[in-house]
């Protein structure tokens, strides 16, 4: 539509137009971006609750739990019984955010713009949730959230959530109770699960920076955490880079906070959040130069990796 063809419904100056643009990922997949950022609309926003979500440490204390139920503070049986074994899977919501409606009211602040070679821009509406807003984020966990509840209390499985990813921990050798009333608790939310991105439980599974093993949580009593090694990598090259240039700009500072605290959280305990004010201010700072302070924390946080 044209910019004329939006002010016939909603009025001229009653619409605010939002850039996407598109990125394709290392498996061919193209994912749109909405840049609530660059057009504005997230200085407009201003809330009064939080995300709530999960880490993958949870695995671990869902075996502490449960070994403490069945056994005590005791140390584990000397042979563990043949039924019980720990197991993690994962399942995607389809579509996450476009998944959840705008409400009509708010559509004439739902309009995406596109650049149209040879045309100029051109704009449309957008249904669902736009994925580069704040406060979208916020909006989207609260369904995950419901699923996640309604699992546990009706369905009884040990369930979690990050965001459209939700976790299921098994505790039944070779029967998934967990995972099939994940399955059906957002079925019935019509919401089911992508079986393309379906990840049976099994003792191994790796997450964006870290890897588990849980296969010897009940014979051994511990469950293993693993850096992956691609991702000190990367986050040791972006380090080098920032010191190097004495500079990290907002982006960066982003995808350094969400590496490190996957990469470390679950492997160096307090001292991984060393640098996390730091990437928190420099996340919401226009100004990317780095004090002599700042290069120190950012080289000390590199000599932890």
């Amino acid at each position: 539509m044209t910019h004329l063809e939006l002010d016939d419904p909603f009025g001229r100056g009653q619409w605010r137009p939002l850039e996407r643009f598109l990125i394709v990922q290392g498996c061919g997949k193209r994912r749109v971006i909405d840049n609530g950022r660059k057009t504005g609309h997230n200085e407009h926003t201003l809330m009064s609750e939080t995300i709530s979500t999960t880490s993958v440490d949870l695995i671990a204390s869902a075996a502490r739990m449960t070994s403490q139920a069945l056994f005590g503070t005791e140390p584990l049986p000397a042979e563990c019984p043949g039924w019980l074994q720990l197991r993690i899977g994962t399942d995607d919501l389809p579509d996450a955010y476009r998944g959840l409606p705008v409400c009509e009211d708010h559509l004439r602040f739902s309009m995406v713009a596109v650049h149209v070679s040879g045309l100029g821009w051109r704009f449309t509406i957008l249904w669902g949730l736009a994925c580069g807003l704040e406060s979208a984020v916020v909006a989207f966990n609260r369904f995950p959230q419901l699923g996640v509840a309604i699992m546990r209390r009706c369905l009884l499985g040990f369930a979690a959530a990050y965001f459209d990813d939700e976790l299921s921990v098994e505790f039944i050798t070779h029967i998934d109770v967990t995972k099939c009333g994940l399955q059906l608790a957002f079925s019935l939310v019509g919401a089911s699960p992508q079986p393309s991105k379906s990840f049976p439980p099994a003792c191994n599974r790796h997450y964006p920076g870290t890897s588990v093993h849980t296969g010897d949580a009940f014979s051994a009593g511990f469950a293993c955490f693993q850096p992956k090694s691609p991702t000190m990598w990367k986050v040791q090259r972006r380090l080098r880079e920032a010191r190097f240039c004495k500079s990290l700009d907002r982006d960066t500072a982003g995808k350094l906070r969400g590496d490190i605290n996957w990469l470390w959280s679950m492997c160096a305990g307090f001292v991984g959040k060393l640098a996390g004010p730091l990437l928190t201010e420099k996340q919401t700072s226009s100004d990317p130069s780095l004090t002599p302070l700042q290069v120190w924390n950012l080289q000390l946080l590199e000599e932890i990796i």
